[in-house]
């Protein structure tokens, strides 16, 4: 199942890729991010634009598999929306998003 992959850190630092038969890490999110950094704690705020990823604005009901997965290092925290068994590169697990 093909899928984009966006990693986003605290300093605001991003990679990104597209898999499907053939890994394409050339690929761009062309996407508009913000981090901020508080006492314990770090927030993001990322938006995507819908032809960055090939597609129009998805029409009410539509719907799209997805995951937003959180890794903290050095205390190897994990954790994720969709619940993933061996490692957040599961699309088979991933969550279902129905757009209003």
């Amino acid at each position: 199942m093909p899928y984009y992959h966006i990693i986003m850190n605290p300093d605001n630092v991003r990679w990104d890729g597209y898999w499907d038969e053939s890994d394409d890490l050339t690929w761009d999110a062309a996407c508009e991010s913000a981090t901020f950094k508080g006492k314990d704690y770090w927030s993001l705020e990322l938006a995507i634009p819908w032809a960055s990823l090939g597609r129009s604005v998805p029409a009410a009901g539509t719907q799209l598999l997805g995951n937003i997965c959180r890794q903290r290092k050095p205390r190897r925290e994990y954790s994720s929306w969709s619940q993933c068994v061996s490692g957040f590169v599961e699309p088979g697990a991933f969550g279902t998003w129905v757009f209003r």
